[in-house]
């Protein structure tokens, strides 16, 4: 009886012992990762994008779990991994340990051929896109895309009204530093009220340009949920060319538009989110003040003015996502935006089913609610539809105009296929104050 006694007290000492010496400090020693079926991400990729290193100390056992549970949620959030578990291989002395993760990798590939009907300028018209839309590229966890896009109209004359080429690389992550990079080559065909125009006529000014962007994106973790972001942008406008060839009617000057041969701004700002995948749902919120200070070129050639404008504007965003009931998920966004020495002719887009063109102003407010409905899904291909009913006012601070000119509602429908880490997008919208229908095509969700 003796015997049993001090055998039982000392594997209470012993266990006592190990627990006081896991809440020690704990140091990595080793990394290591093993995958399941065909390795495609680069380990190098991985080391760089987790924020934990090799030689890197934890005050105690529970500090080390809860930073793997976060690198774990990371890597899962990727949308590149099937799973990922990990395991902790203490030391004899339980002062070091190896970490070994091990992931069910993969990748996403897909093209992306569209036609739709699209009749934005122009009596009617079709919009024809081919794109690529490479998730985890080479192994590398960054996003790679790139879009050609061209437009259409029929009328008197078949005329092209757009066209764009747009690479765009994304998620090049540095230690806590993201980093984003995307250039879009396009022409375009705006149409402009021509007020020096007979108004019996009810005629538009169509005029098209050649433009050339750029966009940096740099995004610093700051602790717990906290980013800031900083985005640099610039653009060429050129070769404007002014016509009326959709209603016959030749125009040889630019009227009241105002040209924007040169743009700079730089975006800012700060963010609090916490978003996380539970398979093909999202969980969480997202918070983000950001401001807008942009350097424009503005040239009207009627007018003799030639001057660079200074223009900031500032938004408030937040967003919320809440799955229920298994197969639903809502999705909610609210923004507030302001521009302080511009007015913004065209914001009907942050709406889905709402003309472009329909809104203007230097102040609104938008409202986009979403219900995500899961329609079937497996391991790697989910369908799901996405009914919406978005709102929103933008008004002209120095005018007065009836609510009705101010306030536009957009309802529809998206119809969602996520295939790995990437979504594919067919959106229906319809404004009934315009009556104008929306469809379309297009890579990645909403919001």
């Amino acid at each position: 009886m003796e015997n049993r006694t001090v055998i039982l007290l000392f594997f209470v000492l012993f266990g006592v012992f190990s627990l006081s010496a896991q809440s020690g400090e704990v140091r990595i020693e080793q990394i290591s990762f093993h995958f399941i079926g065909k390795q495609r991400t680069q380990e190098f990729s991985i080391r760089a994008y987790l924020d934990i290193d090799e030689g890197d100390s934890f005050s105690c056992y529970e500090e080390l779990v809860q930073v793997l549970n976060e690198q774990k949620s990371m890597l899962l959030n990727t949308r590149y991994y099937k799973n990922v578990e990990y395991e902790i291989l203490l030391s004899e002395d339980l002062e070091t340990c190896r970490i070994l993760f091990t992931l069910e990798d993969g990748w996403t590939i897909l093209p992306k051929p569209f036609m739709l009907p699209n009749s934005e300028v122009g009596v009617s018209g079709w919009s024809a896109g081919l794109g690529l839309e490479y998730d985890n590229f080479f192994g590398t966890m960054t996003d790679f895309s790139l879009d050609a896009v061209a437009n259409i109209a029929f009328g008197e004359s078949l005329r092209l009204k757009m066209w764009e080429i747009s690479p765009q690389l994304d998620d090049i992550k540095v230690g806590p530093v993201i980093f984003n990079a995307a250039f879009s080559q396009e022409f375009n065909t705006v149409s402009v009220t021509k007020p020096e125009l007979e108004e019996s006529l009810q005629l538009q000014q169509h005029y098209s340009h050649y433009s050339s962007n750029m966009v940096f994106s740099t995004f610093f973790h700051i602790g717990g949920n906290w980013t800031y972001f900083i985005s640099p942008r610039f653009g060429f406008n050129y070769k404007y060319d002014y016509h009326d060839a959709f209603e016959g009617v030749i125009a040889q000057d630019n009227g009241s538009v105002e040209e924007i041969p040169f743009y700079f701004s730089l975006v800012n700002g700060l963010e609090i989110s916490r978003l996380d995948w539970i398979q093909s749902f999202r969980k969480g919120y997202f918070l983000s003040l950001k401001n807008t200070l942009s350097l424009i070129q503005v040239v009207n050639e009627s007018s003799s003015v030639d001057q660079l404008r200074f223009v900031p504007d500032l938004s408030l965003e937040a967003r919320v996502y809440v799955p229920f009931l298994s197969i639903l998920n809502y999705y909610g966004k609210a923004e507030v935006f302001l521009s302080i020495n511009n007015f913004v002719p065209e914001l009907g887009e942050r709406l889905r089913g709402v003309k472009n063109s329909s809104m203007s102003g230097d102040l609104a407010f938008f409202w986009l609610n979403t219900i995500a409905v899961e329609v079937w899904g497996n391991e790697t291909l989910h369908i799901q539809l996405h009914p919406f009913i978005d709102m929103g006012i933008a008004l002209n601070r120095k005018e007065t105009n009836a609510f009705s000119e101010k306030f536009r509602i957009g309802f529809g429908s998206e119809f969602i296929l996520m295939v790995g880490s990437v979504d594919l997008k067919g959106k229906y919208g319809y404004d009934p104050v315009s009556k104008y229908h929306d469809f379309n095509f297009m890579i990645g969700l909403t919001y």
